[in-house]
């Protein structure tokens, strides 16, 4: 179970992983039959997830946090918005991650609120 205080160091750390480009650190964070959930489908396996997000880096670079914000938690579900600059302009997003019993996210819904290009 997670609680407010627990899940902000895990959206640390994985935005901690975005920005450095560590697949390695970024890998660590998802269970291995994780499932991410974005509009234009799913990728699902902690190998595909990290190849995926490695993609997102490169077409996001830099990728700078500024902040965030609205962090809400019930039970094993933790929820937040972003405010993220990128090297192809600004995103806002909500995201929502489902964490297993081991602290490893299960389930991670990505979901961009607004994105404000260059």
């Amino acid at each position: 179970m997670v609680d407010a205080t627990e899940s902000h160091p895990l959206i640390e750390r994985y935005y901690a992983a975005m920005a450095s480009g560590d697949d390695d650190q970024l890998g660590a964070l998802y269970a291995d039959d994780a499932l991410v959930i974005r509009f234009a489908g799913s990728v699902r396996g902690r190998d595909s997830i990290t190849d995926f997000l490695r993609g997102v880096r490169a077409e996001h670079r830099p990728f700078e946090l500024h902040s965030i914000t609205r962090v809400r938690a019930a039970g094993d579900i933790v929820m937040w918005d972003a405010l993220i600059t990128t090297g192809v302009g600004v995103l806002q997003t909500t995201d929502v991650m489902v964490v297993d019993d081991d602290g490893l996210i299960d389930h991670h819904v990505l979901g961009n609120r607004g994105y404000w290009g260059r």
